[in-house]
């Protein structure tokens, strides 16, 4: 991941381009009040009023040079960060299977870890996995996106936002959609309310509850040692019978 950023400095007297280390940096600044000087030689000065930091530098050639992207494409999206992150949260985060630590992105956002799996349609002409890592590092600004064969980026007026995309295949995740012609209503807020209580006496480890879809509608729940139980009815509109276990902590 890399991030520019461009700040406006007064009295500037000469160029000069240098690395220094970031934490201490911040550190001197966060001890300064008022304004501040940046003096750079064969170290870097940081003085505001009575108080003074030094502090190494390193040659800027010796920084690592990002991937250039000749090959960009600009994309229209709006909203993009937001319909990435709404799929986000079901991608895989150590897995072995590397490119299931991002989400996947084409007509869909797609996130899956292979137990859980979140689609949120978003309409583009491409084919990318961005790392996960990435996605929890996006900065919240409004910029246009670029994308080239290894690299995306967001670029503002005073903030640019680079990450290296993940290199493989991703699964084809269509397959694993069920087609389904019964559907269910509820109120939201109850039915969340409901597995949540349905929770108390679920497997402490999967957190298992056992959705009851009818003329009545209720969520049970049995921990494993079978000496807590819980049955929660709730209110639906449904037309069918069926009964299915599901892992709560990934429905809510």
């Amino acid at each position: 991941i890399e991030i520019t950023r461009i700040i406006a400095a007064d009295k500037f007297e000469s160029g000069f381009e240098t690395t220094v280390n970031a934490p201490k940096f911040l550190q001197a600044f966060n001890a300064c009040s008022g304004d501040v000087q940046i003096i750079v030689k064969d170290k870097m000065t940081i003085k505001s009023g009575k108080r003074r930091f030094t502090l190494p530098i390193i040659s800027a050639e010796s920084y690592p040079a990002y991937p250039e992207m000749d090959d960009a494409q600009k994309i229209e999206c709006d909203g993009f960060i937001e319909t990435v992150k709404q799929s986000a949260w079901a991608a895989g985060k150590n897995d072995v299977r590397y490119v299931m630590n991002g989400v996947y992105i084409s007509k869909d956002a797609d996130g899956t870890n292979g137990h859980k799996m979140a689609v949120t349609p978003i309409g583009l002409d491409c084919d990318i996995i961005l790392p996960i890592e990435t996605i929890n590092k996006i900065p919240d600004i409004d910029g246009d996106i670029y994308i080239s064969d290894s690299v995306m980026a967001i670029k503002s007026k005073d903030v640019e936002f680079k990450t290296k995309l993940i290199d493989g295949r991703y699964p084809d995740y269509k397959r694993a959609i069920p087609s389904c012609d019964k559907t269910a209503s509820v109120d939201l807020d109850e039915f969340k309310s409901a597995v949540k209580a349905a929770q108390i006496t679920a497997n402490s480890q999967f957190k298992t509850i056992v959705m009851s879809f009818g003329s009545e509608c209720s969520i049970s729940a049995t921990s494993s040692d079978k000496r807590e139980d819980s049955s929660i009815g709730f209110e639906c509109d449904c037309s069918y019978t069926i009964e299915f276990a599901v892992n709560s902590s990934y429905l809510l």
